[in-house]
């Protein structure tokens, strides 16, 4: 059985199982002023991940401006 987005029992972020990141370094990756390589890198995500995440493609519960808290300092 194939489980789409729209399925409320599709898994977001770290309650999927093949999470390779937390909320938080989604957060992090998102707020960053660090290029996609360099967070690449220190992260071990893929580009093309770290890229989604930057404009808020991936990870969008986490990066949701209405969901989260965080300010950069």
């Amino acid at each position: 059985m194939t489980i789409f987005k729209q399925d409320p029992d599709y898994l977001y972020g770290m309650s999927n199982p093949n999470a390779k990141i937390t909320d938080e370094i989604a957060l992090e990756i998102f707020h960053s002023t660090k290029s996609c390589r360099e967070l690449e890198r220190i992260h071990h995500v893929s580009r093309t991940m770290i890229s989604k995440i930057k404009r808020g493609l991936a990870w969008k519960h986490v990066t949701d401006k209405k969901h989260h808290k965080y300010k950069p300092v």
